[in-house]
């Protein structure tokens, strides 16, 4: 090698140095420019811890659009609690199969000495289902018959009022939505 190209590579190695250590001022002016893409970017170290849950006391099923889900109880002390179910069959309860709900299988220990084998039981709670139509009746039978008996709570406190000293009917307002609508 000659003299001349060791010189030579010794600037270009100079110049290149050079060009490294730049001020302080230079790199933040390229820092400002430089673009971070998401890949550049770590998710893990932005993720949070996450909290630790127990798990539920009985497994819930996937909710549905058109289907209400229920637990009703059919034993007490091992013994049937057949006005319950009744009840609950009559309301438009049915109880649900267990092969309609796999999502369930790896929760629940299969009880061999279950009254209802093909059903989906829990300690005593059979997973029930009603069509939504039935529970929205429902709440609005319970709706009239709140307002009705406030309605009565109402005529009998105003009953009791005297001309010289007025009771004014009670003000209520309920008011459903988020928080500060």
């Amino acid at each position: 090698m000659s003299e001349r190209s060791v010189d030579q590579d010794d600037r270009d190695l100079d110049t290149l140095m050079d060009d490294l250590n730049m001020d302080s001022e230079e790199e933040a002016s390229v820092e400002d420019h430089v673009h971070v893409t998401h890949d550049m970017q770590s998710r893990e170290s932005e993720e949070r811890e996450r909290e630790w849950k127990p798990a539920p006391m009985i497994p819930n099923p996937h909710k549905r659009d058109d289907v209400d889900h229920r637990y009703v109880r059919i034993a007490y002390r091992d013994r049937l609690d057949r006005r319950n179910l009744s009840q609950a069959y009559r309301e438009g309860w049915a109880p649900v199969l267990a092969a309609d709900y796999p999502e369930l299988a790896a929760g629940i220990m299969i009880d061999p000495d279950s009254r209802f084998p093909e059903n989906v039981e829990f300690d005593g709670l059979l997973l029930c289902a009603r069509p939504k139509s039935i529970g929205e009746a429902f709440m609005r039978l319970s709706e009239k018959e709140i307002e009705e008996q406030m309605d009565a709570v109402d005529r009998n406190f105003l009953r009791e009022s005297h001309p010289h000293m007025p009771k004014l009917k009670p003000f209520r307002q309920t008011r459903y939505g988020a928080f500060g609508d």
